[in-house]
């Protein structure tokens, strides 16, 4: 299977092909077009609600600072996932930003400083949730 970081810059990628396209503009030649895509509603190739899960409790288990209980944070993340993908998929906000928004929202709840610059809510995200869960 594909790392999880590899599908996330390839979805980068193809956002910002989309974007060429709706700005009129031509598309780039060094992002290749996918041959295939998969679609997983079920659940079936990826177990996505359990590696959320694990990955969560994980996280949530190692912050000493957390302003609520483990099995609420869990909640919250779930909830924040639902409202931010939403604005993605409404086109109100970039892929890498809707993850940026949930954890605006998570991280005080955690017991941590949000940081300022987005690149570093991507870095949060890149090692320490999805370093965790693609280990799920």
């Amino acid at each position: 299977m594909k790392p999880l970081l590899d599908t996330y810059a390839d979805r980068l990628s193809h956002t910002l092909e989309a974007e060429h396209s709706r700005r009129g503009q031509a598309p780039r030649d060094d992002h290749p077009m996918a041959d295939v895509i998969f679609f997983d509603l079920d659940g079936t190739l990826v177990d996505h609600r359990s590696a959320v899960l694990e990955t969560i409790g994980q996280i949530v288990q190692a912050a000493p600072n957390a302003t609520a209980p483990p099995e609420e944070l869990v909640t919250l993340w779930w909830t924040l996932e639902a409202r931010h993908m939403r604005e993605y998929l409404a086109g109100q906000c970039s892929f890498a930003e809707h993850h940026r928004r949930r954890l605006r929202s998570f991280l005080p709840m955690l017991g941590e400083p949000v940081p300022t610059s987005p690149g570093l809510l991507d870095a949060w995200i890149a090692e320490r949730y999805l370093t965790v869960f693609e280990e799920s």
